[in-house]
């Protein structure tokens, strides 16, 4: 565990993209909340919890804080939103991805360095990917509502892991070996 003072030293040698980036951790929670609050209602108690874990995170994500911030918003959301199939579930989703890169992105390398433009490159295109199946999940769980099925566990989970394979299958091998994404063509 870090010292109060080591992490004061970290936080005043953040690169700019670290900056904008442990923003976005607070920014994405803000999104979260509000989603969850036009969907449903959300809890003083859990929204404190929120906070806390959200200014925990954004100081040091490279500590176990963003599991619980995550597992906190999932809690909020099911204690407060009934809707399966409501649209604010989207915003929710979408803002839980965008958390998780942040803080992911943010333990990659150190607070003072700036991420490669090949590694954001690489990891906006998986995260447009992941983005796309949040859209598609939710349109198949919209459409499941309004046509009155009854909820079956077994054939969700079959139809994510399906999607999951489809994606695996589609992936582009951008950054394969001897690839140079930058040009698309193969390095000779």
């Amino acid at each position: 565990m870090r010292s109060a003072q080591e992490t004061l030293d970290t936080l005043t040698t953040l690169s700019s993209q670290q900056v904008w980036l442990r923003g976005s951790i607070v920014l994405a929670t803000v999104v979260f909340v509000a989603a969850t609050a036009a969907a449903g209602d959300v809890s003083p108690i859990l929204v404190a919890l929120i906070v806390l874990l959200t200014v925990a995170c954004a100081i040091t994500p490279d500590s176990h804080t963003g599991t619980f911030l995550i597992g906190a918003l999932a809690w909020q959301w099911l204690a407060g939103v009934d809707d399966v199939a409501s649209p604010w579930t989207m915003l929710g989703a979408a803002a839980v991805l965008a958390l998780h890169v942040a803080i992911a992105a943010c333990t990659i390398a150190p607070p003072s360095a700036e991420l490669s433009t090949m590694t954001v490159v690489r990891w906006s295109r998986r995260t447009a990917i992941v983005a796309t199946g949040i859209v598609a999940v939710w349109a198949i769980t919209a459409a499941l509502v309004a046509v009155d099925t009854p909820g079956n566990v077994g054939v969700a989970a079959g139809g994510a892991l399906a999607l999951l394979g489809l994606l695996a299958l589609a992936w582009p091998r951008a950054d394969a070996p001897g690839r140079d994404v930058r040009e698309g063509a193969m390095r000779r």
